[in-house]
């Protein structure tokens, strides 16, 4: 028996051995072949390890410069997923004093190559694709045709991606595009039936911003704008002023003019009119002198606020403020002088559609001072042939600071507003213009930017130009 526990025993450690033996026995007994594999072997152990998914995106994260995150996209490209994808280009947009630099990279083009692949076979978020369009959209500037390609891809994903987008995403893509001059019509249409079929749960900002978006990009939606209309009026008191002005200048812009919307409009800035800031108060005085419509206690009270904040008010949005008063008969002679005095102040830095805005402002008022602005203007005009031509063509587009994507993106730093128009009733658009000026003014200021204010002839030639605005015994 002893024997045989032996035997079996021996055995045992034999088979035991033969397994083991391959990783014991000496380099020398396994020949050349075996000096090859250990070298192999330790090649892949000086390998360097490649960082996990979630580290890639802790690097995007922490890189502190655009040439270390462009680093990181050349270093990872295949291993690059949405998650990665979108938080480089919110690293990125978070740089955008740098954009033009950012958009030369060589790997910022093949940022853009492996979004636009990933677009196709990855399963973006609504949310991922929003983030992405807004980045895009600071990172692009005044380059629309170096990213083109890029918002078309976007824009068809994006498409059949509507069904995923909350309300808040809505409103930025379409933020996004807009402000970016991309105005994808297909996109935009998804928009409006998505954003229609969810309006219960948009906010007072989401709402803003998509009014925004759609009259920026001359995108006709009237049933899309009805329901903008409908929800706004349920949540007037959440509008921040900045949206109040922004929803006010969208419809007026888009030819819509519900006007039980802006009667809430003007009630809510009429008591806000304190927390307004100057380019607010003169969007919201803008709108409802181009759609028309008379507000007593708003026009009263933000009189009182220009009065009092006259010389905070920049050029532009002083001799707007005064065109809209006077447009819609106004009639304070406290307003006018405060206007009157600061815009004369400011009058030799004054760009020579300013001036022609203000001579057609102060001639409608009836001020004095509408002499000396059409005197100015005419000097200035006089100096040159092509700064004749420029006057002549009268005023430019108006427009506005372009909203927020969301609370925590203002827009970008460089204040840019957007003007527009071809609805017959409001701004035209200006590429690069800070303000809009509105378009039905092109013809009379053709024919009346000289004409000094007080003779018969001139009242009965500005009476027969301009576009009666408000019933002369409205109460006024």
């Amino acid at each position: 028996m002893l024997g045989i526990q032996h035997f079996s025993t021996a055995r045992h450690m034999l088979s035991t051995a033969r397994i083991a033996s391959p990783l014991r026995r000496p380099a020398l007994w396994r020949g050349s072949a075996g000096l090859s594999s250990r070298s192999s072997a330790d090649t892949r152990l000086k390998r360097p390890k490649q960082p996990s998914r979630p580290t890639i995106t802790a690097m995007i994260k922490e890189a502190g410069d655009y040439n270390s995150i462009l680093d990181i996209v050349e270093s990872h490209a295949r291993r690059l997923n949405p998650i990665h994808l979108t938080a480089t280009w919110t690293a990125l947009s978070k740089l955008s004093e740098h954009k033009a630099v950012i958009r030369r990279h060589e790997q910022f083009k093949l940022l853009m190559e492996i979004s636009e692949q990933s677009f196709g076979i990855s399963e973006f978020t609504g949310q991922e694709l929003a983030l992405v369009a807004h980045s895009a959209a600071k990172l692009q500037g005044d380059a629309r045709g170096e990213l083109k390609e890029f918002f078309h891809s976007l824009a068809d994903t994006s498409v059949s991606k509507m069904a995923t987008f909350a309300p808040r995403e809505m409103s930025i893509t379409a933020w996004a595009f807009a402000s970016s001059r991309q105005a994808q019509k297909p996109l935009f249409d998804a928009l409006a039936r998505e954003a229609i079929s969810k309006m219960d749960e948009f906010k007072a900002q989401d709402i803003s911003n998509m009014a925004w978006a759609f009259a920026t990009a001359k995108i006709a939606a009237p049933e899309l704008f009805e329901q903008l209309a409908s929800a706004a009026i349920s949540k007037v008191d959440d509008f921040a002023p900045q949206g109040l002005a922004n929803m006010a200048w969208a419809f007026a812009t888009a030819g819509q003019k519900p006007r039980k919307l802006f009667s809430a409009i003007g009630n809510s800035a009429a008591e806000r009119a304190p927390d307004c800031k100057p380019r607010e108060l003169a969007n919201l005085a803008w709108a409802f002198a181009t759609i028309e419509q008379n507000a007593a206690k708003m026009f009263n009270a933000f009189a009182e606020e220009a009065v009092q904040r006259a010389d905070t008010f920049n050029d532009h949005d002083l001799v707007i403020t005064t065109w809209a008063f006077a447009t819609i008969g106004f009639r304070s002679e406290e307003f006018y002088e405060a206007m009157a005095a600061t815009s004369r102040l400011r009058a030799s830095a004054f760009t020579p559609k300013a001036l022609s805005l203000a001579v057609t402002a102060f001639q409608r008022a009836r001020h004095p001072v509408a002499r000396f602005f059409a005197q100015k203007l005419e000097a200035l005009t006089a100096r040159t042939a092509k700064g004749r031509r420029s006057s002549l063509s009268a005023v430019g587009s108006y427009g506005q600071t372009r909203p927020a994507a969301d609370d925590r993106r203002p827009s970008d730093g460089a204040g840019r507003t957007r003007g527009h128009g071809g609805n017959g009733n409001g701004g035209r658009v200006y590429q690069g213009a800070d303000h809009a000026w509105p378009d039905h003014l092109l013809q009379e200021g053709k024919r009346n930017s000289f004409y000094p204010d007080g003779d018969e002839a001139s009242a009965t030639r500005w009476k027969k130009a301009r576009r009666k605005v408000v019933d002369k015994d409205s109460g006024w």
